[in-house]
């Protein structure tokens, strides 16, 4: 017997026999202990909600919930509600009221008081706001991933799945939506009307949902299926685009469809585009939630932003089944969810755009993004130990979205693309409506080879970082060195494929098997040759050249023809910058010999992040690289033949301006009206150059900032550049004084719009005042996880740290960790991760 079976052995003899609840039941927020206790011991859970929202969000909501479960034998029902206890209006249980308790954000209701079958719960509470995002004419819920227990007392666990049936009251003019299609609408005499909503199907409490507020809506049917498409939007050319929106909602949800092989499993699929959404999507099923400027695409933009948006929606549509349909136990495994999104969403995507060379495109997708994490010091692995749900926000990460598809495409290589698709229609069969961990999908892959996964994914699923491999010449041999940076002694599986290059023999492919032995050594004929390592980028890790064969390929990587192989050489020369075996200037060099002749657009956007996080990094404002570059950017920006290039080019020479001259260009483009220019510049990037220019004309930017706001019309945008717009402020004193109002949960409540914020208040521009913002704002960072939404912390410290290099700055995060020793580990990885490159760039 495993020891937390045992546990819950002891928990479950204590709680029958005596009145007691052991102490561990009742940790703050949701523990394993308490999750395996309720798993055990409830079943055939069903919620009825109301919720009657004023259309004042300053007003509290009065809300009731009715919770039937079926009980064995008489049991301690423990809820889990963040509510104001004294919220709490009425409590019975099986319509008689009850004495219970409130401890650490749980309702307890003794078990004498219940009876062995069926019990129902009834609750008259005012609702917590803070998964109830408020606005000044909209609401929406955001309960992931354990958000729900803020707003009504129920079991916030993602394995006791529930059917939820819901009323709402709303203004009467304002449109409802949720989970399934409405019953019926009443109007009452007045200003308002009663929405009832039909029960779901069996679905975790982080995917309940609701909205409701002013919105338009678009129809469309197809095949007997209609989809609505809500939206706030008033630019009639953005909303010209919904139809084409829902197009790709039906082609997705189709394609699932035929490849699992099960139909659409839920009732209904609504999305709805909100402004200021702290995602780009949430896959709530009949209420699925976007963000209206991934969704809106602005007039001038890329073949990368359609590719992106197409992505986001297959993204969220793949979750209908994974997610939603099969859920993962515990959020330890939210990558179980996250990893299939992902990939299917590259799979979804490849017939709509056949132009696309959708190898690139999950290169350039996924691998950046992974790598940015994985060689911090604060990587973590794919699959991570999660005690409480209350930390589970903090699994969410770039390994855990990126990583994971990257470790899923090794896995279908070893298996088969037949045999993978059979393996999963296996597994959303064995666990319709239900819940599974990995261990439960690797026992079904497993079954469809003859390798045994479960070596294989102990050390890419359950280890974290990634090998470091070496190429080293000795006398006529080329050694392939496989080592662990951490020093644990990991391996790794996988086979390691280069190219020899030489001017006699042209490129010649060698893959050498790495097991038994971390080095190998392989004789080259040639005299003159050069190491290109993982040509195919099939490979993950940190690839290091050899000396002589990283200068050539700065010289040269553009010259190589195969796109692939031409973006997986750039990939390993940046990652060689970033692990200080490639001097910043080269690369920045190599950049402008080579960008020039780029013709793939993915490469070329890719090429444009590596310029600006390089020159950020290693560059200072007044070294003559710096201008170049500068001058390199406009140039980009005003002549390349090819528009969406000249796009790319204007908004990385926008976030890099600063020398005189360049301030004056940005200025003379951001002062002609939008459209009117050969630079293409849309609203999104007039607002940002508005912002640069204030923070670098601080006598003028109180025009600069009113004029812009002038031109802005949609109300919501409006009040996102009034409230940004505040960390432009000309004196000290301002940026100060809002700075400290930042502090402030008061001030998260659209948190986008927070971190924007923040990163103004810290950009390199404001440097040496940023660096007193550094430790206040790590001081509130528990604060910060415990009111904010899953990707808040995060982002939080990306805006706080991200414009920061001196080694004052680092020396406050080494300060910082010093003073809070037992700092929560997972919490300090979100930091570390953001920080890294302050020990890079002061380790040069």
């Amino acid at each position: 017997m495993k020891i937390k079976d045992l546990f819950l052995c002891i928990v479950l003899t204590i709680v029958s026999c005596t009145t007691t609840i052991p102490d561990k039941l009742l940790d703050e927020g949701v523990s394993c202990e308490l999750a395996q206790f309720r798993k055990e011991n409830y079943t055939d859970i069903r919620y009825l909600l109301g919720f009657s929202i004023p259309e004042n969000k300053q007003d509290s909501i009065n809300a009731f919930v009715y919770i039937y479960l079926t009980l064995e034998e008489p049991t301690p029902i423990i809820l889990d509600f963040t509510g104001n206890a004294g919220g709490i209006q009425k409590l019975t249980i099986n319509h008689r009221p009850v004495k219970y308790t409130v401890e650490n954000q749980h309702i307890i209701i003794p078990g004498k008081d219940t009876s062995p079958g069926s019990n129902v719960v009834t609750i008259n509470f005012k609702a917590n706001d803070q998964s109830l995002n408020r606005r000044d004419d909209f609401v929406y819920t955001l309960l992931v991933p354990d958000r729900a227990r803020t707003l009504f007392p129920c079991f916030d666990q993602p394995n006791l799945k529930a059917e939820f049936e819901l009323c709402l009251e709303v203004p009467d003019t304002w449109e409802a939506i949720g989970n399934e299609s409405k019953i019926y609408t009443y109007i009452f005499p007045g200003d308002s009307k009663l929405m009832r909503f039909y029960r779901t199907r069996p679905i975790s409490t982080y995917l309940f949902s609701f909205v409701a507020g002013k919105f338009d809506k678009v129809n469309k049917k197809k095949a007997g299926r209609t989809i609505t498409l809500y939206h706030r939007e008033t630019d009639l050319a953005k909303t010209a685009q919904c139809d084409a929106i829902l197009d790709e909602v039906f082609q997705s949800l189709e394609w699932m469809e035929e490849y699992t092989g099960i139909n659409y499993p839920f009732g209904k699929y609504d999305l709805i585009l909100l402004p200021g959404f702290q995602y780009g999507g949430m896959e709530h099923m009949g209420a699925t939630l976007y963000n209206d400027r991934r969704m809106f695409l602005e007039p001038n933009a890329t073949s990368a932003d359609s590719l992106g948006r197409s992505s986001l929606i297959a993204h969220e549509t793949a979750h209908m089944w994974f997610g939603d349909y099969v859920t993962m136990e515990w959020f330890s495994d939210v990558w179980n969810k996250e990893v299939f999104a992902n990939w299917f969403a590259v799979q979804i995507v490849g017939p709509m755009y056949p132009h696309i060379d959708h190898r690139l495109n999950f290169m350039t997708s996924y691998y950046p993004p992974a790598y940015s994490e994985d060689r911090t010091g604060g990587a973590m692995p794919i699959q991570q130990p999660l005690d409480n749900l209350r930390n589970a926000g903090l699994i969410y990460s770039n390994v855990v979205y990126n990583k994971s598809p990257i470790v899923m495409e090794m896995l279908i290589e070893k298996i088969g693309t037949d045999n993978f698709c059979e393996a999963i229609r296996e597994y959303l069969h064995q666990y319709a409506y239900g819940n599974s961990d990995w261990d439960g999908l690797i026992k079904i892959l497993n079954g469809k080879t003859q390798e045994n996964l479960y070596t294989w994914s102990n050390n890419w699923v359950k280890e974290k970082g990634m090998p470091t491999i070496s190429f080293e010449r000795d006398s006529g041999k080329l050694n392939i060195k496989k080592t662990d940076p951490w020093n644990k002694g990991r391996w790794w599986p996988a086979d390691v494929q280069f190219d020899i290059y030489s001017t006699a023999t042209g490129y010649k492919t060698h893959t050498v098997k790495m097991t038994g032995s971390k080095t190998k050594g392989i004789t080259i004929p040639e005299e003159e040759y050069i190491v290109l390592p993982n040509r195919d980028g099939r490979g993950y890790g940190y690839f290091k050249a050899d000396p002589k064969s990283t200068e050539w390929l700065l010289e040269n990587w553009g010259k190589i023809d195969q796109d692939v192989s031409r973006f997986s050489m750039l990939m390993n020369l940046y990652e060689g910058m970033m692990h200080l075996d490639v001097k910043p200037e080269a690369f920045l060099e190599s950049m402008i010999r080579c960008m020039d002749t780029e013709a793939n657009p993915q490469i070329f956007r890719q090429a444009l992040a590596y310029i600006e996080a390089c020159t950020k990094l290693f560059v200072k404002p007044d070294h003559e690289l710096h201008e170049k570059l500068e001058d390199y950017l406009f140039r980009l920006a005003s002549e390349h033949a090819t528009p969406s290039y000249r796009t790319l080019a204007l908004k990385s020479f926008g976030r890099l301006a600063s020398s005189k001259i360049s301030l004056e260009r940005l200025y003379q483009i951001w002062d002609i009206p939008a459209g009117a220019t050969k630079f293409r510049a849309n609203e999104n990037d007039l607002i940002e150059f508005s912002y640069i220019l204030a923070l670098h004309h601080p006598d003028r930017a109180d025009e600069i900032l009113q004029k812009q706001l002038s031109r802005i019309t949609n109300p919501d945008r409006r009040k996102e550049y009034e409230f940004v717009m505040q960390a432009l402020a000309p004196s000290q004193q301002q940026r100060r004084e809002f700075f400290d109002r930042l502090l402030q949960p008061e001030s998260w409540a659209v948190e986008p719009w927070a971190q924007a914020a923040l990163r103004w208040l810290n950009h390199p521009a404001r440097y040496p005042e940023s660096l007193a913002y550094i430790r206040p704002a790590l001081d509130v960072l528990r604060e910060v996880q415990r009111k904010g939404d899953i990707f808040f912390p995060v982002n939080w410290c990306s805006s706080l740290l991200s414009g920061h290099t001196s080694p004052e700055a680092l020396d406050i995060v080494k300060t910082f960790f010093a003073d809070n020793p037992d700092y929560p580990k997972l919490l300090e990885s979100k930091i570390r991760q953001r920080a890294d490159h302050l020990y890079i760039v002061n380790n040069f």
